[in-house]
């Protein structure tokens, strides 16, 4: 992996954001880490390839509501749901969205890798696409 993508993280665990900012920070990624969804709306888009890890219960907005946010505003971001709370509903809700794939909480960090660089991976042939 190269440092020329961000990983972005929604979870309102701090626990859980320093894991993971600490673990995507050893495989040499750039990680931003938000306690909130209006958090991270309200930094600035990069114009660089990102995916976004996404936490679907939280308070206040839940990761559905950003997704919802997302896709009304147009912006189309690779997503990596994580939820304790999985079931065939929470996938339903999710089928048509830009979801990679929902990781079940606890996960396995080599499966959380492979999500997270096809989420960059899809957003890096998407801004290719968009340029040509």
């Amino acid at each position: 992996m190269t440092t020329d993508a961000t990983v972005y993280i929604v979870d309102d665990d701090p626990t859980v954001l320093r894991s993971l900012t600490r673990l995507l920070g050893v495989e040499g990624l750039r990680v931003r880490a938000f306690a909130s969804a209006t958090d991270f709306l309200a930094a600035p888009p990069p114009d660089h390839p990102m995916c976004l890890m996404l936490d679907l219960r939280m308070p206040g907005m839940t990761g559905f509501d950003l997704l919802q946010e997302l896709d009304a505003s147009g912006r189309e971001i690779p997503v990596i749901l994580m939820t304790g709370h999985g079931n065939d509903s929470v996938l339903e809700r999710t089928v048509a969205r830009n979801v990679v794939t929902l990781l079940p909480k606890p996960f396995e960090s080599t499966v959380l890798i492979a999500a997270v660089r096809e989420g960059l991976n899809r957003d890096r042939a998407r801004r290719l696409r968009e340029r040509a």
